[in-house]
């Protein structure tokens, strides 16, 4: 999917006008139609700006749901899981609920790529310090 028809696809599944979006964002001159007919493409601020207003990620907005191939090779999970990953989930496990979930992923979405780094540190930190290989899973 291009660029121009993810920009449309994100508007239409809101049930927005080109106006309401324009409006809501500070979008000028028509420049929506414009991305959305593919006569040209929008800046990353403005791919940003348009990420935020509708509540999704950049990969979201410019229809990017597959993942390269060159990720693809090295995304292996471990065939088996060690014991004491299975205890630390049996014991955090009430955390997983899926509105905990739903919670955790709007969250998520909203932070800083910084904060999510961060996030991510603390979550293997976390991990390590209870007897897990993170590098079995993670590979680091």
């Amino acid at each position: 999917m291009s660029i121009n028809e993810a920009i449309k696809e994100q508007r239409i599944t809101k049930n927005l006008s080109l106006m309401d979006v324009e409006k809501a964002t500070g979008i000028r001159n028509g420049s929506l139609c414009r991305w959305e007919n593919g006569q040209v493409s929008p800046s990353i601020t403005f791919c940003i700006k348009l990420a935020q207003f509708y509540g999704c990620t950049l990969d979201e907005l410019v229809g990017l749901s597959e993942i390269p191939n060159e990720y693809k090779q090295n995304a292996t999970l471990p065939t088996k899981l060690q014991q004491s990953a299975i205890a630390f989930a049996k014991d955090f496990g009430d955390m997983f609920t899926d509105k905990n979930y739903k919670d955790m992923s709007k969250l998520y979405k909203a932070i800083t790529p910084e904060l999510r780094a961060l996030t991510l540190g603390y979550i293997v930190g976390l991990l390590q310090s209870n007897g897990i290989n993170t590098k079995s899973i993670l590979g680091y």
